[in-house]
């Protein structure tokens, strides 16, 4: 065969789930659908919910296609965790910035739980991770590390394929920085959900130098022995 790949072999990275029981003869068959390019990719997903109106849209793995790459829309999606504490701060803020776009009927704005649903090709390395997808420009969503109502205003109107009138509001310019008198998130961070490789990266692993505080520790203590009864 030539150098490209083939069409007919599915994109590696996707799941599948094996439904019937495993005898060789169904095994056998499961196998020739991987190759023809016949078995749907398998993800986990909640049920769908029974309500939907509020003003943040819910989005489950089994949704996901519907909503948020409808390409007739734009849509901005947070994906969380139940037990996250920066999700937890920026709810409030996220529900208000839903309360105001409720009048804009190009523009979507919905969350996913992310330890409970999934979709092939949606990067998460920690939470909240915020994305929006552009109507018309599915295959191109952008990372969103706003914080504020005001924030996300911009972002969305930086990166929306159509054009929406939305009236500002004083509250916009009166709200507080999430954060910024408890344990600051800055742009960008994300709660406990972050990946073994970036924790070791904020601890300064695979050769990183260490901030100044560490490198004058190193240098009070390093020449200094453990006596026996410091152990």
């Amino acid at each position: 065969m030539g150098g490209g790949e083939d069409p007919a072999v599915p994109a590696a990275g996707l799941k599948y789930r094996m439904s019937d029981y495993p005898t060789a003869d169904n095994i056998k068959a499961f196998t020739q659908s991987f190759i023809d390019g016949r078995l749907k990719p398998f993800f986990k997903s909640q049920p769908l919910p029974e309500e939907n109106d509020g003003p943040v849209t819910v989005v489950v793995g089994d949704s996901f296609e519907q909503i948020v790459l409808d390409d007739t829309r734009d849509v901005l999606l947070e994906v969380y965790a139940p037990w996250c504490g920066h999700c937890q701060q920026l709810e409030p803020t996220y529900k208000r910035l839903a309360e105001r776009f409720s009048v804009v009927q190009s523009v979507v704005i919905a969350k996913m739980d992310g330890t409970a649903n999934e979709y092939p090709g949606l990067e998460v390395e920690g939470f909240p991770t915020i994305v929006f997808y552009p109507a018309g420009k599915k295959a191109d969503p952008v990372k969103v590390q706003a914080r504020k109502v005001k924030q996300f205003v911009q972002a969305i109107r930086d990166n929306a394929s159509t054009h929406f009138d939305l009236e500002p509001s004083p509250e916009d310019d009166q709200e507080e920085e999430i954060g910024e008198e408890e344990g600051q998130m800055d742009d960008g961070e994300m709660d406990e959900g972050r990946t073994e490789r970036a924790e070791e990266e904020e601890m300064g692993y695979d050769g990183m130098e260490g901030d100044g505080e560490d490198e004058a520790f190193d240098e009070q203590f390093h020449d200094e022995p453990l006596h026996d009864d410091e152990l």
